[in-house]
């Protein structure tokens, strides 16, 4: 068997032909919507049959193409590699200081729409595959990898559907989203999207607020209740008690507020959108809000939903009239994958790695909801994702690849 030693400076070969690859990621416009990735998924196709590692394709709506590659032994993946390509509209091109599809290498730096979500993370997955297709003399258990569109429009027809329909079901996941090299994100809170409705009574708007009864001061209180749940504390599960602690206090920091240090153990809430009402003269007979609420670990979308309809209760002819959610998922700390992720860092980079928690919805959500360890650890530099002059560091893609080559090789020569 050869040895990791080994097969790291076989990696460390690899880096020039790294970030290469992901410059010619970045090269190819992926943009979603309209979310049509035949010609970046024909590209990662030519990769692996490059590399003479089997794969199927997915298109479940012309053009948005899941390619999903298998490597070693088994029916069901052990670890799976999960990436997306599509990447957010560039905006206006002018602000680009390269040009958002250039996929030139600055200072140190690779420029362009996705190279930090996740046009890098995905090249270094691609490699890791290639590492170790090329130089394991046996792989003893399977590693699959998907790379999937449709992340950036609720992942319905790439990553669930791979789930859903395809049947994928990993023991563990890795997902190289822009987490830093520094971090890895072992959680996320819970989200519940809704739209809340409140019915009134029309009269002439002079006569208000003596007559008739106004949509929009009704829902004006409901959402002001909605916004105190803010204020209430949630107790985190034991083993998260410490990653909650902590990841609020490196948010903290980031912003500069430390309000957000309880961001990880209560919820938050943001009024999106609100309408309401026919003409200013008119007392409003109706209003809506759409409402986005993050919930944390330790609280469930069923027992937002019970504070949620408390609320409603004391307000006629106010309701909830759709919504959509899932509950907080998280990967114990205790996870082999969590601690073959830490060791290498330090094997590999001699760097701390520290746990955290997303605030928002990432892929990893899925895979947990059927039973996977999933977790997120990817380079990038996530203050400049979705935004003009995105950028990955050169250095992050490389030390990337050294502690994926040195997690999975262990993850499957220690089982």
């Amino acid at each position: 068997m050869r040895s990791l030693d080994f097969i790291i400076a076989r990696a460390k070969e690899e880096f020039d032909s790294l970030v290469r690859l992901a410059s010619d990621l970045v090269k190819i416009p992926s943009v979603n919507p309209p979310g049509d990735l035949t010609e970046i998924m024909g590209f990662v196709r030519d990769f692996f049959e490059d590399i003479g590692v089997p794969y199927d394709v997915y298109e479940p709506k012309k053009g948005v193409i899941t390619v999903y590659a298998h490597l070693g032994e088994g029916e069901e993946d052990y670890i799976h590699l999960n990436g997306h390509l599509d990447v957010v509209p560039v905006g206006d091109e002018s602000r680009w200081e390269y040009g958002p599809f250039s996929g030139v290498v600055r200072d140190g730096y690779l420029y362009g729409r996705g190279s930090s979500d996740m046009k890098g993370g995905v090249a270094v997955l691609l490699k890791t595959l290639e590492v170790l297709a090329r130089y394991l003399e046996d792989v003893p258990a399977r590693i699959g990898i998907s790379i999937v569109p449709d992340e950036e429009t609720g992942s319905d027809l790439g990553t669930r559907y791979i789930i859903d329909v395809v049947g994928v079901r990993p023991r563990y996941v890795l997902i190289p989203e822009p987490s830093t090299i520094n971090m890895i994100e072992i959680g996320e809170k819970g989200v519940y999207h809704f739209t809340v409705r409140a019915e009134g009574f029309p009269a002439h708007g002079s006569f208000s607020p003596y007559v008739g009864d106004n949509a929009i001061m009704k829902l004006y209180k409901v959402l002001d209740e909605f916004y105190s749940l803010t204020k209430m504390d949630v107790t985190p599960p034991e083993d998260l008690e410490d990653v909650v602690r902590d990841s609020g206090k490196a948010v903290a920091e980031r912003f500069g507020n430390t309000e957000l240090e309880r961001l990880y153990n209560s919820l938050s809430c943001n009024v999106g959108v609100i309408r309401g009402g026919d003409k200013v003269n008119v007392v409003a007979p109706w209003a809506e809000a759409e409402v986005d609420i993050r919930i944390p670990p330790g609280m469930t979308l069923e027992d937002l939903k019970s504070l949620l309809n408390q609320i409603l209760s004391r307000y006629k002819g106010v309701r909830i009239v759709s919504g959509k959610g899932v509950s907080p998922s998280y990967t114990p700390p205790s996870s082999k994958l969590v601690r073959s992720i830490l060791e290498a860092g330090k094997r590999e980079l001699d760097l701390d790695i520290r746990y955290h928690l997303v605030a928002g919805a990432t892929d990893a959500r899925f895979f947990r909801i059927v039973g996977s360890e999933a977790v997120i650890y990817g380079p990038g530099d996530p203050t400049r994702i979705h935004s003009y002059n995105e950028r990955i560091s050169v250095e992050d893609l490389k030390a990337a690849l050294l502690v994926y080559i040195d997690a999975l090789w262990n993850m499957l020569h220690n089982r």
